[in-house]
């Protein structure tokens, strides 16, 4: 019925779209910290969204199949010191910047 409205500085439309072509269909997206985005995030790419609050959780998230991983740029550093990661999408500009991740392993082609 009702739609969020559309503000391209905080929508989380065009992340979704970015985590889909990354994502195989009917896989659940993953979000790393940043639990406010998971709604958005969620309606967007009308697939569950699977929740990780820690960095060090990552890699078993990987281990057991996960594909893409969406999280906020500043969090990269602090993902890196966990698990070898690839960004293959970078979406918005400073503070605001989300990357859109996957395994090292898998390369950054799909």
């Amino acid at each position: 019925m009702l739609e969020p409205a559309f503000d391209p500085v905080r929508s989380m439309r065009p992340v979704a779209a970015a985590a889909l072509r990354w994502t195989d269909p009917g896989q659940p997206l993953a979000l790393l910290g940043s639990r406010a985005m998971v709604g958005g995030l969620a309606y967007y790419a009308e697939r569950p969204v699977t929740w990780i609050e820690e960095a060090a959780d990552v890699p078993g998230y990987f281990a057991r199949g996960g594909g893409a991983l969406v999280l906020k740029e500043s969090k990269l550093a602090t993902l890196r010191e966990h698990a070898d990661v690839t960004v293959v999408e970078r979406l918005r500009e400073g503070d605001r910047s989300i990357v859109v991740v996957r395994p090292a392993d898998l390369g950054d082609v799909r």
